[in-house]
């Protein structure tokens, strides 16, 4: 844990929220160590295959993130490369 509690970079938790492996308490405490958590979304009535039990939302869900919170390769040109 001691290093996602020092990633800052902008993260989307997408949690199954009947996951009965890793259940909502663990995308609550991720939630709370990792600081750049910009959001949370638990999708009900979904086990721990998330991605192939609710596809399209999925989708939906890291293409809204990823439109909102990644800057285009030509705009970081010119800027150095952040630590990890």
């Amino acid at each position: 844990m001691p290093g996602l509690r020092r990633f800052d970079h902008p993260v989307l938790l997408v949690w199954a929220q009947d996951d009965p492996h890793f259940g909502p308490e663990w995308a609550e405490r991720l939630r709370r160590d990792i600081p750049g958590v910009v959001g949370l979304e638990l999708l009900p009535q979904t086990g721990h295959l998330l991605m192939e039990e609710q596809p399209e939302r999925f989708a939906e869900l890291v293409a809204g993130f990823l439109a909102a919170h990644v800057v285009p390769a030509a705009a970081t040109m010119d800027r150095p490369p952040h630590p990890l």
